[in-house]
């Protein structure tokens, strides 16, 4: 980092990336709040660096979310931070239906873990319809989002539309 840091401007988008390899890394070592602070620490950069509603912001913004889902078990963060990162992609990037529907699959995550299971639903449905738009019948995000919404229908006892 030192080095990268001698070579590059203050808030140039490679110390950026380089935050967010060692986030990665704190955060697979259970280092919850290093890697927050150091995913946000880039995220602040980038801003800086690029136009406020770059996709490598809403990259590292998910990766903010995702910590706090799955490490941190703050669901009400997660939800703000994939929401931020879907109003982003909405406003900016309409068109890149993937991108949204990632986050929407990244919300009903949150929902589901909630035991909000109709609303995980209806994000689920949401990003299910805009990758029957764009992708093949076999591609996998479109098959995640179908198990994702086969469990709902599993924890909810429809065991019939769950298969």
């Amino acid at each position: 980092m030192s080095m990268a840091r001698n070579i590059y401007p203050s808030g140039h988008f490679i110390i950026a990336e380089i935050l967010l390899g060692i986030a990665n890394i704190r955060n697979e070592q259970g280092m919850y709040d290093e890697s927050l602070e150091l995913y946000q620490q880039a995220v602040t950069m980038l801003m800086n660096y690029y136009s406020p509603a770059h996709l490598d912001i809403v990259h590292f913004l998910n990766c903010i979310g995702d910590v706090q889902l799955h490490g941190k078990v703050d669901y009400e963060k997660a939800f703000d931070v994939y929401q931020q990162a879907l109003t982003m992609l909405e406003t900016y990037y309409p068109s890149y239906s993937p991108h949204i529907a990632n986050c929407l699959n990244r919300i009903g995550n949150v929902k589901k873990a909630q035991n909000q299971n109709n609303e995980a639903l209806d994000y689920y449905n949401l990003a299910l319809k805009l990758q029957k738009d764009y992708f093949s019948s076999d591609h996998i995000q479109l098959t995640t989002t179908i198990i994702n919404i086969a469990h709902i229908f599993f924890i909810q006892g429809n065991y019939d539309d769950s298969l």
